[in-house]
C-alpha cells in the first residue's frame, strides 16, 4: 500500500463528497477539545475516537500491511487486548473507564487515520492547514480583543487567569502550547509555505499560549529542528532566525509579559534555579505526578495495577495501569515521533527528549499526537527523499 504526497499543495486532488466521513473524522482530530459532551466533564472529547470506531467498522476488511504502521497496528492492538483484560479483571468503575479511553484512543483513532490517508489518497495538506489557521485566528482575536472568545465551544474550560496566556481551542493554556507542538511535527509534511505556518504555530505557541510546559515542548523540537538542518544553508538561516526570535523573546518578557506567570516562573529559574520554580504549585502537583507515578510502576516491578485513579502523568500512568506490557506501546509512539528528523543521531536523541516529554501532563489519546504519528508511519520517508532532492538541486545550483 502506498500513499502520494509528492504532488504540491496547489496540485491536491479534488474534494469527493464520497469523502466527508473521513473529513468530519480529521477535523474531529484537528480540534478534540471541541464540543463539551453532555455526560462527563474532560478535557480532551470522545466523538474523534467515536467516528474512528464507526471507520473502522465499515473498512475492518481493509488490510494494514504498511511497513511502519503494520507494526503499529499490532502494537497498539496488544496494549489495547492487554487494558481491556485489566478492566474486565480488575473491576468496571467510571476512573476504570476513563483509563481505558486512552487505550481505545491509541488504537481506534490511528487505525482510522490510516484507512482516511488510504482512501483518500494522500496527506490532507490543505485541511490541515485551514484548521491550524482556524486555530491561530480564534488565538490571535482572545489575545488581542477577548479573551473569552470562542471559549463556549471548549468543554471544561480553563481561561479566566489574566496572568496566564490565552486557551485558543484548547481547554487551557498548558494544552494550546502542547498542541502547537503536535502541529509543529506535522508541518514536516507540508510542501508549500512551510516556513509561515511553522512562525504562526510557534507564536500561537508561546507568545499567545505563554506556558512554560508548551515552551519546553516547543523549545525542545526547535533544538532538534535546528540540529537536524545546521549543516545545510537552510540550518544557517534557522540559527541566525533562532538567535533574534530568543532576543525578542527576552525582550517581551522584560516589557509585555513582566507581570505575567510565565515571566515569574522563568525569573525565578533565573534567580534561584529549579529551587525556585518548584515553589510554584502548578510546577509543584506536575511533578508530584510524575515521581509518583515513576515510584508506583517500578515500586510494584512494573506489574500491572490496573485502572486505580487518574494519573498526571501519560507514560507514568501507562506503566503504572498495564506495567510492563506498556513498554512496547511507549517505544513505538517514541520511535515514530522520531521519524519527524531526517538524520539517525537526530531521530535517536529526540526520542530520548521526547520520552522525557511524555512523562508530563500530557493524554497519549490525544488525536493531534495520534495523527503526527501515523503521517510519519506513512510519509515520512517520502519526505525525507524528497527533501534530499531538494538540497541537493540547491548544492547544485550553488556550485
Amino acid at each position: 500500500m502506498s500513499f502520494n504526497n509528492n504532488r504540491g499543495d496547489g496540485e491536491d486532488v479534488r474534494f469527493q463528497s464520497k469523502h466527508i466521513l473521513y473529513y468530519l473524522f480529521l477535523f474531529l482530530c484537528m480540534f478534540p477539545f471541541l464540543f463539551g459532551n453532555p455526560f462527563f466533564e474532560t478535557d480532551m472529547q470522545p466523538y474523534a475516537l467515536v467516528l474512528a470506531m464507526v471507520i473502522c467498522l465499515f473498512n475492518i476488511q481493509k488490510p494494514v500491511n504498511q511497513g511502519r504502521f503494520q507494526t503499529y497496528f499490532y502494537v497498539s492492538l496488544f496494549a489495547f487486548i492487554i487494558a481491556l483484560l485489566v478492566l474486565l479483571f480488575g473491576g468496571i468503575s467510571m476512573n476504570a473507564f476513563r483509563g481505558f479511553y486512552n487505550y481505545c484512543a491509541i488504537f481506534f483513532i490511528p487505525w482510522a487515520i490510516f484507512i482516511t490517508f488510504y482512501t483518500i489518497g494522500k496527506f490532507p495538506e490543505r485541511f490541515i492547514k485551514l484548521c491550524i489557521i482556524i486555530w491561530f485566528i480564534v488565538s490571535l482575536v482572545q489575545f488581542f480583543v477577548d479573551r473569552s472568545f470562542a471559549v463556549s465551544l471548549v468543554g471544561t474550560v480553563r481561561w479566566q487567569d489574566m496572568k496566564r496566556g490565552v486557551v485558543g481551542l484548547a481547554s487551557e493554556p498548558s494544552y494550546l502550547g502542547i498542541a502547537c507542538f503536535y502541529f509543529l511535527l506535522i508541518t514536516k509534511f507540508f510542501t508549500r509555505k512551510k516556513k509561515l505556518f511553522v512562525a504562526m504555530i510557534i507564536v500561537m505557541g508561546v507568545l499567545f499560549a505563554q506556558s512554560s510546559l508548551g515552551i519546553i515542548f516547543i523549545g525542545v523540537y526547535w533544538l532538534f529542528y535546528l540540529i537536524d538542518n545546521i549543516s545545510t544553508r537552510k540550518g544557517w538561516i534557522i540559527l541566525i532566525v533562532s538567535i533574534a526570535a530568543f532576543i525578542g523573546f527576552v525582550f517581551l518578557l522584560e516589557t509585555v509579559f513582566v507581570n505575567t506567570r510565565m515571566s515569574s516562573l522563568i525569573t525565578s529559574f533565573m534567580n534561584e534555579g529549579v529551587t525556585g520554580v518548584e515553589e510554584d504549585s502548578s510546577v509543584d502537583s506536575r511533578y508530584n505526578s510524575i515521581t509518583d507515578a515513576m515510584q508506583d510502576a517500578f515500586g510494584n516491578f512494573l506489574i500491572p495495577i490496573g485502572f486505580k485513579g487518574r494519573i498526571g502523568s501519560a507514560y507514568g500512568g501507562f506503566l503504572c495501569e498495564l506495567g510492563i506490557f506498556a513498554v512496547p506501546l511507549l517505544f513505538c509512539i517514541s520511535r515514530f515521533a522520531s521519524f519527524t528528523f531526517s538524520r539517525a543521531i537526530v531521530r535517536f536523541l529526540f526520542f530520548m527528549a521526547f520520552t522525557v516529554l511524555m512523562f508530563n501532563n500530557t493524554q497519549l489519546g490525544n488525536p493531534l499526537l495520534l495523527f503526527a504519528i501515523v503521517s510519519n508511519c506513512c510519509f515520512s520517508m517520502q519526505m525525507d527523499d524528497l527533501e534530499t532532492e531538494t538540497e541537493m538541486e540547491i548544492e547544485t545550483e550553488t556550485e
